[in-house]
């Protein structure tokens, strides 16, 4: 976490926590508005069984492709 709060991966966990098998721990890359490009490793990498809502944070469609994205907005 730099001073601004911004993470440089897909996920956080706290260091006792085990990390899921689908954490991201690399550039998650983010465009300028904190959404997905569509070069991201977050793509189609989130887990479909935690999904709780049918629109993402942009009132988009949250699965567009075979797995839900890991973020607040699903990749065009």
């Amino acid at each position: 976490e730099n001073a601004a709060g911004v993470y440089s991966g897909c996920a956080i966990y706290p260091p006792w926590a085990a990390l899921p098998t689908n954490n991201v721990l690399i550039d998650p890359k983010l465009d300028s508005a904190y959404k997905l490009k569509t070069t991201s490793p977050c793509i189609n990498a989130g887990d479909n069984t935690k999904v709780e809502s049918v629109l993402d944070l942009g009132g988009g469609a949250r699965k567009k492709g075979g797995k839900v994205d890991i973020g607040a907005y699903e990749a065009k």
